[in-house]
């Protein structure tokens, strides 16, 4: 809400739009306004463009660092929790410069440094530990975002807070959103063996009582709206 909230009643059927890294097309499914020939959604994962493709919006599997788009192409540009996963934030940054006209709204929001801090405690536990995302970092972002100074973008921080049944449906949870706890060693998750491992220390953790497990969430906001 915090990244939609300011355009959310300004959206209008000439503009062009994308919402890079879509998932399952949620920001599509949340606005009104635009036109769905008009609205591209971009994500990497197949499986994630066959759901998104159900709000009948222009869909496409394609990198953030190379898009197949015109220069001065888009009015809005759009992206929620997926630019983490860039391997090169600075790249991503160019091509919205490159493909975004010069009067462009831009709002982009994603994870940061400092974000699922709660798990580094449970690797404590483990013979073999959780491998966490290295998200970026407020410098990385600091340097990215000169790419964009031109569109007049601010940038702000928030911490956000989810809360799970237990560790294990965190975890799950995570994984069902891309962001993957892998062993070091096989690279996935391991199966009930590895599950049963976690929840034992859960519950160390909390003295063997049954209690939430709770993340947090490091979050940068990008926009000039």
């Amino acid at each position: 809400q915090d990244l939609i909230s300011p355009f959310k009643d300004k959206i209008h059927k000439e503009q062009n739009i994308i919402d890079l890294g879509c998932g399952n097309g949620t920001l599509a499914n949340i606005l009104n306004g635009y036109d769905p020939q008009k609205f591209y959604q971009i994500d990497i994962a197949k499986e994630m463009c066959d759901l998104a493709r159900q709000n009948n919006c222009q869909t496409k599997k394609a990198d953030f660092h190379n898009l197949p788009f015109t220069e001065n192409k888009f009015d809005l540009i759009l992206s929620a929790s997926s630019l983490q996963w860039s391997y090169n934030l600075d790249k991503c940054f160019q091509e919205i410069k490159r493909f975004a006209k010069d009067n462009a709204k831009i709002a982009i929001c994603f994870f940061v440094a400092g974000s699922l801090s709660e798990l580094s405690k449970i690797n404590k536990l483990l013979t073999t530990p959780i491998e966490i995302h290295k998200f970026p970092t407020k410098q990385h972002i600091s340097s990215a975002h000169k790419t964009l100074s031109r569109f007049g973008c601010k940038i702000s921080y928030k911490k956000y807070q989810e809360e799970f049944p237990n560790l294990i449906s965190c975890l799950k949870g995570l994984k069902a959103i891309g962001a993957r706890a892998k062993n070091n060693k096989d690279q996935k998750f391991l199966g009930k063996g590895f599950y049963g491992n976690l929840e034992n220390c859960d519950k160390i953790l909390h003295n063997n009582q049954k209690q939430n497990f709770k993340i947090s969430w490091n979050v940068v906001i990008i926009k000039n709206i």
